[in-house]
């Protein structure tokens, strides 16, 4: 077989019951010039078989059966060693990639050479109701958005190989949020970039996570706030680190003081950031901006609070969110109409 311009890692455990729409949606792509390698990781169910039944059938499918369960992020590895293509993409055994979405990214890649990798949008489907998620497109918007959350889709990446390889990039095996820490560490080497385009739909299965992986995964996310937060010169004990991500996460405020002490967090990194430069001024207020005023709006105790706290002139803000700009002003209207009627 020719080396291939991609090479697609699907890793696999224990994953047969939607282990062939993945695999078909990849041998569907319009981009046909690639090669699936499918990482079976020490699988009980029938994944294995499904998978060397495709290789025997299809010239482009290759199998690499780990004998012992490496987890994610040594499977992933395992499908980096083994790959042989320019470019590499991600897929998961569980999801459906859309036809053009190979060749759409490649072509963006071929036009864009200082990016590195690019993701797209998803699609959520199965246990969650349907729902379109984009993500932030430029570099810039990526990095700063890399400080509160995770802004790539993993299943939906497509990078360039000899670029990651000499940056020495690849998963952490010790990392429950494989993905993230690749990100952002990438995010300090190469450029990023995410397509417009909803390109993966993205199965959400109720089964998916357990509660020990969610724990897992939690302390590994706190360990990348941790170091975001660290060049910055800002406080990473338990309280400013769940802070943090609470705000990330957009979960809604309660208590006064969980919004007054947003607030001051959001200062403190504006002004942390204007001390060191870390991060682009106009990508980094419009960040903080975002998630301060999602925190105002989200806010379930007295809106007057909000009212008060959100502006804010370090970020710029106005005296009020944009959101409540528009209700605001028509009802103004509406009162002056009246008052010209009487």
């Amino acid at each position: 077989m020719n080396t291939p311009l991609v090479s697609v890692v699907m890793p696999v455990y224990n994953g047969e019951k939607f282990l062939r729409e993945a695999v078909d949606s990849i041998l569907a792509q319009t981009c046909r010039d690639l090669e699936l390698l499918i990482v079976d990781d020490a699988s009980t169910d029938d994944s294995r078989r499904i998978a060397e039944i495709y290789a025997q059938q299809e010239a482009r499918v290759r199998v690499i059966a780990n004998t012992q369960g490496k987890g994610l992020a040594g499977a992933l590895n395992s499908g980096l060693d083994a790959a042989t293509g320019t470019l590499l993409a991600r897929m998961d055994a569980d999801d459906i990639s859309l036809p053009a979405r190979l060749e759409k990214q490649l072509a963006f890649l071929q036009a864009h050479p200082d990016i590195a990798l690019c993701g797209t949008g998803i699609r959520y489907f199965g246990a969650a109701p349907a729902l379109d998620v984009l993500y932030p497109l430029t570099h810039a918007q990526i990095f700063c958005r890399m400080l509160f959350v995770n802004p790539l889709a993993h299943p939906t990446v497509l990078w360039r190989r000899d670029v990651f390889l000499r940056a020495g990039l690849r998963y952490d095996p010790t990392s429950y949020a494989e993905d993230y820490d690749l990100w952002e560490r990438s995010a300090q080497q190469v450029r990023l970039a995410n397509l417009p385009d909803v390109l993966l739909r993205y199965r959400i299965s109720p089964a998916s996570f357990t509660h020990v992986q969610n724990e897992k995964q939690g302390r590994s996310v706190a360990k990348i706030f941790a170091r975001q937060l660290a060049r910055l010169a800002v406080p990473t004990d338990d309280a400013t680190l769940q802070l943090h991500r609470t705000l990330g996460n957009e979960i809604p405020l309660e208590q006064p003081d969980q919004l007054i002490r947003a607030r001051a967090h959001f200062v403190q990194l504006w002004q942390a950031n204007q001390r060191c430069a870390y991060y682009p001024i106009a990508a980094f207020r419009a960040t903080l901006l975002y998630f301060w005023e999602t925190a105002c709006l989200k806010y379930r105790g007295e809106r007057r609070l909000a009212r008060q706290l959100y502006p804010c002139r370090e970020l710029d803000t106005g005296s009020m969110p944009p959101a409540l700009q528009a209700p605001v002003q028509r009802l103004w209207t509406r009162l002056q109409d009246w008052l010209m009627q009487r």
